[in-house]
């Protein structure tokens, strides 16, 4: 996490990642096309879809291990990622599906 937040803050400093802007984009185009298609909700902006999505997992990576055994899940963090991205995205896609 240490290293990613270096890197954007890099990014910040030189005018921006012009692939991160393109992935963004593209990410953005897709979910428009599922609201067009039906498949999401066409109530919320595409934008704000995915920036939620994205802001649960880079917060999961970055309070894992302080959260984890407070809970009661004494594995190592990492043991956990797999696990809480399928859940996140089993969470997240029935509550903006229609």
């Amino acid at each position: 996490m240490k290293l990613l937040g270096r890197a954007q803050l890099d990014d910040i400093e030189a005018g921006g990642d012009a692939t991160a802007a393109e992935l963004v984009q593209r990410g953005i185009e897709a979910i428009s096309r599922a609201q067009q298609a039906g498949q999401l909700r066409a109530d919320l902006p595409p934008q704000f879809i995915l920036l939620g999505f994205l802001s649960m997992v880079i917060h999961w990576f970055q309070c894992r291990k302080q959260y984890l055994p407070d809970a009661g899940l004494n594995a190592t963090p990492q043991s956990y990622d797999g696990e809480y991205l399928d859940f996140i995205v089993k969470v997240y896609l029935r509550g903006i599906t229609p």
